[in-house]
């Protein structure tokens, strides 16, 4: 057990001396925030999204993307100097989003939304004015959906009949579809229906309208049609002449011996080869399913690498594909030896093939299918034949830090590599304790995050002398050092003579986008929060304990700053199963407009507030969690001036889950508070979520989500349900109701991925018990309670709900 210093244990009973006052609902509405901010190409132009206070949004049915319609789009000019102002007039009410920047760092694509509205227009840095395009465009979901063609053209894909992208209806979609559906059956004038279809009716899925590959100038506004498709992602070539397009086909079987993961798709996913200059389009593999995070292209040539199967096999039995841009056979690397190495993002599960080009020839970390035993290698292919890149390296990294033309870059072994084209591997520079620096890429979806940067070099990030040092490694052997900051600040790239722009967040929350480490010292570009000055923010407390492994593990406990000399704080524990987390958790921090279980708010009504680090403790999420979560209480009761007699519990989405779970295992806690909590697991096993009821598009997209969630995602039941159905309720609450004792505030939105029906069958469980249990249902909300009103009745009743059970905070 951590030994705390005599100083310690004063400053914890005694509290600092209280300077402001408690950080309140009202204060969380009104923050502004940052969304991306990015250096433009040639590094003259810094770009911020800017979001107004959460409370001045036009409307509030955009759940997770309500940022949406709050962005408003500022630049600063490196070189002239001055703040930041807005980069051209913009509307009240309206969300302008930054979108791909064109190659000289001139121009940038900006997406506007206006109600459900949704369009595109091109801005110019220099002049700060904006051309509006007359184009629906799609917005990334899976890699890109705009890419520059150069700096006078722009190929996209195009929404039809001005429907506005996934991100934007998808939260409004079934409240805007149910009364147009409605109306038919009251009015008896017809058919009101949407029809699914499996087996024998697979086919009978709902298909959305066809979407455009559209090449724009954006000097006049012209287009030009290339191709239609149900398109979700494309990739330019490097020479410019050729775009891949990846879009839907057609709905596949599912496979029930295997289990299913969130990003599984529902649909066949095809590519097609368009080519710019003639206009030709080209599919050269229909027979095949293809990954959605391969398409990268030659830097040398165009030449495209792909990863696909035969619909219905598993991925393991897939293999690396060749297309030429100009035509040819398909070259299929099956016979190599080398079984790529095949992982899934955590979550969601979205496929990671490690792959990528060195020059003009396939490069893939794998093992050889002989001898699986062997460690992952990084190997050049041919149809028939491995070579070894990375034998020299004591442990080879399974991802490339760049690639180009001239070869690849690798970090490893505190240094970086050149891996030539002629497959030799050179020490280019020692970086100890070096990671990647990669920029912010606007409008791009998890593909991009998952590829190298095409670069011939590439930014550099480690920690010297409690400064962050930004150093830049060429291909050519050339490094230099490009800048530092304090170790604090957020990076965000290189300004010119030394200098980087950096994002400074201060104790109160406020937050200041700046150029620093340059030679004429730290210049303020553009500032948010300024107002919570007056505010004191919780005291943090690092509880150190030890997890169900045996691993040490660090827990936050927030305090109140006014709290009085030698009273123990009641507890509000605010779970999150299956996180760990070694920083400061984001929704703890000051200033953040976090919606859900904010612990700054909690403390703000005078209780401590503990977030625990809870890794996965078995193969069920439900083994032991009340004893884990308990473990931490102990432990904070011990190194902190808390009363762990008086403990509540309260919790969101998954968080809200274990809420009910833990009030299942003990009768410690005097008050549970759970929000959009699954119940039910086999209840909830097949559920459609709400949007994608009526949404012929998103309902092939999501079909099956909530199955993956259960099967391999954050319910991690490793069985669909009928092959373990005791599986499912011994970890659904909803069938332990009986042995809650512990009071319980139940809160749903009706548009809630989560059924409204879980939090319903609960309450209903408990008042057949005559237990004390409260429901609230927020309508017209969906997983986050948002919209303002909402969020303070939300609060309120939450916190009289408190103090009913927990009695005063001191």
């Amino acid at each position: 057990m951590r030994v705390l210093t005599c100083a310690a244990v004063l400053w914890l009973l005694l509290g600092p001396a209280a300077q402001g006052r408690p950080f309140t609902v009202e204060d969380a509405l009104h923050l502004a925030s940052l969304g991306k901010v990015v250096v433009a190409p040639g590094g003259r132009w810094v770009i911020i999204e800017k979001r107004r206070p959460y409370d001045q949004a036009p409307r509030f049915d955009n759940d997770t993307s309500a940022d949406i319609v709050l962005d408003q789009l500022w630049a600063a000019d490196l070189v002239k100097g001055g703040p930041a102002a807005p980069l051209f007039p913009q509307a009240k009410g309206v969300g302008y989003l930054a979108g791909p920047i064109s190659p000289s760092g001139s121009k940038m694509l900006v997406y506007r939304v206006r109600g459900y509205r949704f369009d595109a227009g091109v801005a110019e840095f220099a002049k700060r004015t904006i051309r509006w395009l007359g184009v629906t465009p799609e917005l990334a979901g899976w890699g890109r959906s705009a890419v520059w063609r150069g700096d006078d053209q722009i190929v996209l894909i195009e929404n039809p009949r001005n429907m506005a992208p996934y991100m934007v209806r998808t939260n409004s979609a079934n409240m805007q579809a149910l009364p147009r559906l409605w109306r038919p059956t009251i009015q008896g004038t017809g058919a009101s229906i949407r029809v699914l279809g499996s087996g024998a009716y697979l086919q009978d899925h709902p298909r959305a309208a066809l979407r455009r590959l559209l090449l724009v100038d954006p000097r006049t506004g012209g287009r030009r049609e290339l191709a239609r498709g149900d398109f979700v992602d494309l990739e330019l070539a490097t020479s410019g002449r050729y775009v891949a397009v990846l879009s839907e086909g057609e709905t596949m079987p599912d496979r029930p011996d295997r289990p299913l993961r969130q990003a599984d798709a529902t649909r066949r996913t095809d590519l097609a080869l368009v080519d710019l200059e003639t206009g030709v389009v080209r599919r050269p593999c229909p027979e095949l399913d293809l990954a959605r995070s391969l398409l990268t292209w030659s830097p040398s040539r165009d030449a495209l690498l792909v990863f696909g199967r035969k619909p219905g096999e598993d991925w393991e039995q897939g293999g690396l594909l060749q297309v030429e841009g100009g035509g040819g056979p398909v070259k299929v690397f099956t016979g190599a030896g080398v079984r790529p190495l095949l992982d899934f993002t955590p979550y969601v599960h979205l496929l990671h093939v490690h792959a990528d080009w060195l020059g003009d020839a396939p490069a893939v970390y794998g093992t050889l299918k002989a001898i699986p035993a062997v460690r992952p290698e990084w190997y050049r292919l041919t149809p028939s034949r491995a070579e070894t890149l990375s034998r020299d390296l004591r442990a080879p990294p399974p991802d490339l830090a760049a690639v180009s033309a001239a070869g690849d870059v690798l970090l490893a072994e505190d240094s970086a590599w050149r891996l030539g084209l002629d497959g030799r591997l050179i020490k280019l520079a020692a970086l100890p304790k070096a990671q990647v620096r990669r920029a912010a890429e606007l409008s791009a979806g998890p593909r991009i995050s998952l590829a190298a940067p095409r670069d011939d070099c590439l930014e550099i990030q480690r920690t010297v002398d409690a400064h962050l040092q930004f150093d830049r490694v060429c291909i050519s052997g050339k490094a230099t050092a490009e800048g530092a900051l304090p170790i604090s600040v957020q990076p965000i790239g290189p300004g010119g003579g030394g200098a980087y722009v950096g994002i400074r967040r201060d104790a109160q929350g406020a937050q200041v986008v700046f150029l620093g480490g340059g030679k004429d010292g730290d210049r303020r570009i553009l500032g948010v929060n300024a107002q919570l000055a007056s505010v004191d923010f919780a005291d943090l407390v690092r509880i150190h304990h030890l997890g169900p492994k045996g691993e040490a593990l660090t827990s936050w406990l927030y305090l109140p700053r006014d709290r009085k000399p030698g009273v123990k704080l009641p507890v509000v524990v605010i779970p999150y199963p299956g996180v760990a987390q070694d920083a400061e958790p984001y929704e703890g921090q000051a200033g953040v407009a976090f919606m859900g279980v904010n612990p700054q708010l909690v403390v703000g009504q005078g209780y401590a507030a503990l977030i625990p680090s809870l890794p996965r403790s078995g193969e069920e999420p439900a083994a032991g969690l009340a004893d884990q979560i308990l473990q931490v209480v102990d432990a904070a009761g011990e190194q902190a001036p808390v009363d762990i007699q008086r403990l509540a519990i309260w919790g969101h989405s998954f968080g809200g889950y274990a809420v009910l779970v833990v009030a299942t295992q003990t009768n410690r806690f005097k008050a549970a508070i759970a929000e959009a909590a699954p119940t039910d697991l086999a209840g909830g096993y097949g559920a459609i979520d709400p949007p994608y009821r009526t949404d012929p598009e998103l309902t092939t997209y999501r079909l099956q989500a909530n199955m993956g969630w259960s099967e391999t995602g954050q319910g991690g039941l490793g069985a669909v349900l009928w092959d373990a159905p005791e599986r499912y309720l011994r970890n659904s609450p909803l069938f332990a109701a009986n042995r809650i004792v512990t009071p319980v505030m139940l809160i749903q939105g009706d548009q809630d991925i989560i059924d409204v029906g879980e939090g319903e069958k609960m309450f209903n469980a408990l008042y057949r018990q005559n237990k004390d249990a409260v429901l609230l249902t927020y309508w017209g909300e969906n997983h986050t309670v948002s919209s303002p009103p909402n969020v303070r009745d939300k609060y309120r009743r939450a916190f009289a709900f408190l103090r009913d059970q927990l009695g005063p905070a001191s």
